[in-house]
């Protein structure tokens, strides 16, 4: 889901490439959950939001307490 947003958001004018910063659970998906897009994820997530305006998890359910309590210090 995370790459349909990115690519909707890009293809829109929302937001250009450079500005976003994604990550995948296992490094080696990342072509697999962004297909046509000009992004390279990383699997670094506190990296990923700090300084960030906008964050978007885009995870199973079961992952997002997991994700906010590594994101949150």
């Amino acid at each position: 889901m995370g790459g349909i947003l990115i690519e909707a958001f890009v293809k829109q004018g929302l937001v250009s490439p450079q500005n976003i910063l994604a990550t995948v659970g296992h490094a080696g998906n990342e072509r697999k959950n962004l297909p046509k897009s000009a992004i390279s994820p990383g699997t670094d997530n506190r990296a990923a939001v700090r300084g960030a305006d906008v964050i978007l998890l885009c995870v199973k359910p079961q992952a997002v307490g997991q994700v906010v309590d590594e994101i949150r210090p």
